[in-house]
């Protein structure tokens, strides 16, 4: 996920940089100035007026590229910060603020099908009781992780369309705060004998049924002929990247597709 949250390593970085900068320029004028005999100088009077002038071109070219550097890093800035406000502007579709993700893999236990299931329902059970937990759920695919899973669905007798996956578990949708338009999240009923369970986002379901209403429908996986109902329509969130528009996305219940372990 994007964080774009305050990092005091970012500023410890830069002011080490400041400070550094400011040690250098300053350095030169100050050993100047205090280097040889003064009295010496005054006693010379002219000559010496003529030394301290030539000593000046030092400090004006140290203090040039002092702006000229700064004004390059105040254009980066702002270039960035730009770029940061677009993207914003832009919407993931989901809220990060206060979302933690933790990984962890199940591929070296022999579990699987309905007490793979409710290991990963004690799991959320037992976080949701640590302090300042809200709610919990899980992904297969991390939202913006550059990683993805497609494959075509379609309309019964309907065109084929690239749809982009993820398996998720109960209240993911109120977990990562992306709206519930119409329907209802999966819950750990449902199960491969409850039937095959999709959700659809509204860029999918305006793809799939252009026509009308998704909810309520079957959808087909073009490639196993998996047929699906749907009982929801989401928002569009942001899938890959955060650059990319939210594709036409689908998602799945962990307890329909135990191969897909979060």
């Amino acid at each position: 996920m994007l964080d774009s949250s305050l990092d005091l390593r970012v500023f410890g970085f830069a002011a080490l940089i400041a400070v550094t900068a400011a040690v250098l320029i300053g350095l030169v004028p100050a050993l100047r100035a205090t280097g040889g005999n003064l009295t010496e100088q005054v006693k010379e009077g002219q000559h010496a007026a003529k030394v301290r002038d030539q000593g000046k071109a030092v400090p004006r070219v140290l203090m040039t590229s002092q702006v000229a550097l700064a004004l390059v890093l105040v254009a980066g800035a702002a270039l960035l910060a730009t770029s940061l406000m677009r993207l914003y502007r832009s919407g993931l579709g989901f809220d990060p603020q206060g979302v933690v993700n933790i990984a962890f893999s199940m591929d070296k236990q022999q579990l699987e099908g309905d007490q793979l299931v409710e290991v990963y329902r004690q799991i959320g059970e037992g976080l949701k009781t640590q302090p300042g937990v809200k709610n919990v759920s899980f992904q297969f695919i991390v939202p913006v992780s550059h990683r993805g899973w497609n494959d075509n669905l379609a309309a019964p007798g309907g065109e084929k369309h690239l749809t982009w996956l993820n398996s998720v578990g109960p209240e993911y949708f109120q977990t990562m705060r992306i709206p519930v338009v119409e329907g209802r999240e999966f819950s750990w009923n449902d199960t491969k004998t409850s039937g095959m369970k999709i959700i659809l986002n509204k860029a999918a379901a305006k793809q799939l049924f252009p026509d009308g209403d998704a909810l309520g429908r079957r959808i087909v996986n073009s490639g196993d002929k998996t047929s699906y109902e749907v009982v929801a329509v989401v928002g569009d969130a942001k899938y890959r990247d955060v650059r990319s528009p939210a594709p036409a996305a689908a998602y799945v219940p962990i307890q329909q597709d135990p191969q897909k372990k979060p």
